[in-house]
């Protein structure tokens, strides 16, 4: 697997990031925001503006992304019929693609839409998602080969049960230059509370991510008179 990131957000910092829109201290690391480790994200609504709240990460331009992360929703709410972006991809010049939440008359729902040559937005299956707890998401976007191949497609899984799937895309003249997670359209002044995410990582080759464990912990029981001649070793 050809890893392209891989952040879980520990250190405390935005370390690796290109840059990060607060809207005034918005988004925020926080113990409370982790799914493992130490820390994660959280995207904070509030009833002034509706700017985005996004980090986002530069990399080599690819004709592949697949993107893992992790997302917990369940201190949200959306005003009805508003939808979120809450990780999208861009080209040097155009946005290409999105994933998105939707609040349908108290049913909140998740899709991935994506931009043809003309620019134009399509949209695919709308899945029904449950706001309790944590539940990770992977999203492959491929971007066609050449002009009139329409060999693009766009897969995506929660909880590595695929939900998403079209094939045939005429993406050909885009790539995905700068990944980007929050939200990054959508907040109105009518939404309250917020997300929490972690758990970002992405890869080239379409090889699959999966889930982790969420704080597992290793416990050694050593007996003091033993003697470790040669270092302990945990396996």
């Amino acid at each position: 697997m050809a890893t392209i990131y891989d952040f879980n957000m520990d250190g405390g910092d935005w370390t690796g990031w290109t840059a990060q829109y607060t809207d005034g201290g918005y988004l925020i690391i926080e113990a409370a925001a982790k799914y493992s480790g130490s820390y994660g994200v959280r995207v904070q609504t509030h009833d002034l503006s509706a700017n985005p709240i996004y980090s986002y990460i530069t990399i080599s331009s690819t004709k592949r992304i697949r993107m893992r992360y992790y997302l917990n929703i369940e201190y949200l709410t959306l005003a009805n019929y508003n939808t979120i972006t809450i990780a999208n991809i861009a080209s040097a010049a155009t946005q290409v693609a999105r994933m998105r939440i939707y609040n349908s008359n108290g049913t909140y729902q998740i899709y991935a839409m994506w931009y043809d040559d003309t620019s134009t937005g399509h949209e695919d299956t709308y899945y029904n998602i449950t706001k309790t707890g944590w539940h990770y998401y992977e999203w492959d976007l491929k971007f066609s080969s050449s002009a009139g191949a329409n060999d693009g497609f766009s897969q995506w899984w929660v909880d590595g049960t695929l939900k998403g799937d079209i094939s045939g895309l005429d993406n050909d003249t885009h790539s995905a230059v700068y990944p980007s997670y929050g939200v990054r359209w959508g907040f109105n002044t009518n939404d309250t509370g917020y997300i929490y995410m972690d758990e970002f990582k992405a890869n080239n080759d379409g090889s699959a991510i999966g889930g982790i464990s969420a704080g597992e912990t290793l416990s050694v029981l050593i007996d003091p008179t033993t003697s470790f001649k040669d270092g302990l070793r945990v396996i």
